[in-house]
Order: structure tokens, then C-alpha cells, then sequence
């Protein structure tokens, strides 16, 4: 009797942070960044699997405090 193992194709933002060793925080803060690819599906958001192998091989940086205050700020003078 053979087993067949189905691996997922996306994970949620907890198991896709467990698996980089992150916090929950950072996988948003890089799916709004534009980093790490995301999918909606009804209310639950989906990391695909293949998104967390593309940014364990080549990594990521996400932009410092300073530099989302000075683009929150340059958003708000925009706007005002």
C-alpha cells in the first residue's frame, strides 16, 4: 500500500512565516511591499509555496522605519 503526500501549493501567513523563520509581521510587512507574492481566496490570504522558495533563494529587504515614514509622509503632502 502506497501513500501518496500531497504538498500544498500555498500556505497561510503563519506557516508561510514558520517556514522562513519569521514573524507573521514580516510576511505581511513583504506581501505589501510587493516582495512576496500573495493570493486572496474569500477571506483568507495564501502564500504560494513557490513565492517562499523564490524569496529563500534570493532574499529580501524591506525598507527600513525611516524610509516608510518618509513614503507615508510624501503620500500625506500629495494628498493634502
Amino acid at each position: 500500500m502506497s501513500t501518496n503526500v500531497i504538498e500544498p501549493l500555498a500556505v497561510t501567513v503563519d506557516d508561510a512565516a514558520a517556514m522562513l523563520g519569521v514573524s507573521d509581521r514580516t510576511i505581511f510587512s513583504l506581501i505589501s511591499e510587493g516582495q512576496l507574492a500573495s493570493i486572496q481566496i474569500g477571506s483568507a490570504r495564501r502564500v504560494p509555496v513557490d513565492a517562499l522558495r523564490k524569496i529563500a533563494r534570493t532574499g529580501a529587504s524591506l525598507p527600513t522605519v525611516t524610509e516608510r515614514t518618509a513614503k507615508r509622509t510624501s503620500k500625506q503632502l500629495a494628498t493634502a
